[in-house]
């Protein structure tokens, strides 16, 4: 193998590996997302409102990064 191919074949696991990591962060901040909500949701001490308030921001949250990932 030359020095071409090489630097092919590491540019392609680069970005693999890139992409990978990227998936990997967006679907951590969903996971960290769904995790807040449900922290506040099972907490005894919350009452409905304050789990309505919660579910409101997870859900404009959403809509939003809908709004980015459509503008591109």
């Amino acid at each position: 193998m030359n020095i071409t191919e090489s630097a092919i074949v590491t540019a392609i696991v680069l970005s693999i590996s890139g992409s990978v990591l990227w998936i990997g962060g967006k679907v951590m901040d969903q996971v960290d997302s769904h995790t807040a909500f449900m922290e506040v949701a099972a907490d005894p001490a919350n009452d409905a409102e304050a789990i309505e308030r919660a579910a409101r921001m997870t859900e404009e949250q959403r809509r939003k990064a809908l709004e980015q990932y459509a503008a591109k």
